[in-house]
């Protein structure tokens, strides 16, 4: 890194004018997804502003992205985010770093191997055919969707089986529903919060983060004693129908002294929240788009007919959805679930030609780099065919870059492309309103009002 500062000769970030004693914050604070968005304009890739007392440094361009993420990516750990979301999540690979992320990254990965996804698929397309009998009813009594709220039952449900092997039932279970969907909301409290008390101090937010954890807590030690009943049972033999999912992994993983029980539950609870919280708030967002887009929803449909045929979606069909994937990212490019990602400096650096001082305060502005337009044609439009185009890879990071890129990002979309499919192959979708919704910029970028959808089905 010396060499670097030695051969260049450095230029001082743009600084974006504020308010003489809160510098930005207020507008931050507003809507912290558009300020970095609007950031763009006002420098090179690299920009700096100020929270009140606090200086930070966004990143606006891919190229700048690139060399932080990538090349010099040992030169910028994590940011002081992860603190916050480890007072519930524990130490999962989100809020790791070192030898131990290193570690848990080669034993969590070996769980989203090809046969867990196959499996994980094939099992969510029998458990989804159930759950939107419930909207069978609906639509027969002329009743909306409130689409928050049933992407967040229908997700859990899905992480649930892909967990665990085994259904919920979110009546007997409304206070482990409350505990993951609340958990982002106290971690975003907690970050953005002015003092911040360690988590043996008994106030009222600590109470309840302390709280939520328990109750996620309580859930797996049940859910994982189910699995080695059912192993006992069997002479300590895996059932072959249950034997591929991430509990059984990490359990096998146990066994064979690479993860520890405490470093099960951390990894299984970030698991239940990060993988809920993202897709559900996507797939939101995206039955959305499609409900204000008819003319999309239309060739989604014609694709889903012509490939499923009345079938349930099964492995062998995602590779023939394209468009329905093309949607999944165009929903995720427009409303990245994960719109910033923070990261802090050791030592001074260069980047794209700018001096990067050291202990800065760093954040990805990935809902900006996604609607630049020197990236993306007309980047406000909904349009999921840009993706059978050509179109820039290292501009759409709704799942990060570089080494701590998500590890179910497959996974992910795999699992969104077939509750899409399961849903548009049953129901044509139209808006109650026609509001625009805004996002409300939290942990996850959610719906900032509610979205209801009048559904009216496919199948005579």
């Amino acid at each position: 890194m010396e060499s670097q500062l030695d051969s260049v000769q450095p230029q001082e970030i743009p600084r974006v004018p504020g308010h003489w004693l809160l510098g930005n914050l207020l507008e931050f604070k507003r809507a912290p997804h558009r300020f970095l968005s609007a950031l763009a304009k006002q420098g090179q890739g690299l920009v700096q502003f100020r929270l009140f007392h606090k200086k930070m440094i966004a990143i606006t361009s891919p190229e700048c992205a690139q060399q932080l993420f990538k090349s010099s990516s040992k030169n910028y750990p994590r940011g002081a985010q992860r603190k916050s979301l480890e007072s519930i999540l524990g130490l999962g690979l989100i809020t790791q770093e070192g030898r131990l992320w290193k570690h848990h990254r080669r034993v969590v990965a070996q769980a989203f191997r090809p046969d867990f996804l196959e499996y994980s698929l094939e099992q969510n397309s029998r458990l989804l055919a159930k759950l939107l009998q419930r909207w069978d009813g609906m639509a027969n009594q002329g009743k909306s969707v409130d689409v928050v709220d049933e992407t967040r039952r229908i997700t859990l449900s899905v992480i649930v089986r892909a967990l665990f092997s085994k259904d919920i039932d979110l009546s007997k279970n409304r206070e482990l529903y409350g505990a993951i969907v609340n958990a982002n909301h106290l971690m975003f409290t907690r970050h953005t919060s002015l003092f911040r008390f360690p988590d043996w101090i008994p106030t009222p937010l600590n109470r309840k983060v302390a709280r939520t954890r328990a109750v996620m807590d309580a859930f797996i030690a049940e859910s994982l004693a189910e699995k080695e009943s059912r192993s006992a049972g069997l002479g300590g033999e895996q059932d072959a129908a249950t034997s591929k999912d991430i509990a059984d992994h990490f359990l096998q993983a146990e066994a064979a002294g690479d993860i520890s029980r405490a470093q099960i539950f951390d990894e299984i609870r970030t698991l239940l929240v990060a993988g809920f919280e993202t897709t559900a708030t996507s797939l939101a967002w995206t039955l959305y788009l499609l409900a204000r887009h008819p003319e999309v929803m239309e060739v989604w449909h014609a694709e889903l007919d012509s490939v499923l045929a009345g079938d349930l979606p099964k492995w062998e069909h995602m590779s023939q959805l394209p468009y329905t994937e093309y949607i999944v990212m165009e929903g995720m490019r427009l409303f990245p679930p994960a719109y910033g990602l923070t990261r802090t400096s050791l030592e001074e650096d260069v980047i794209e030609g700018f001096r990067m001082p050291a202990n800065a305060s760093i954040v990805l502005s990935i809902y900006g780099i996604q609607h630049d337009e020197r990236y993306w044609q007309d980047p406000e439009k909904f349009d999921p065919g840009r993706f059978s185009r050509e179109w820039r890879e290292d501009a759409f990071l709704p799942f990060g870059m570089g080494k701590h890129i998500c590890i179910g990002s497959r996974f992910s979309i795999l699992e969104s492309m077939l509750v899409l499919a399961s849903i548009g192959q049953r129901f044509e979708i139209e808006l109650i309103s026609s509001a625009e919704v805004e996002p409300n910029a939290q942990v996850t970028l959610l719906p900032g009002s509610a979205i209801q959808l009048r559904l009216e089905s496919r199948v005579s």
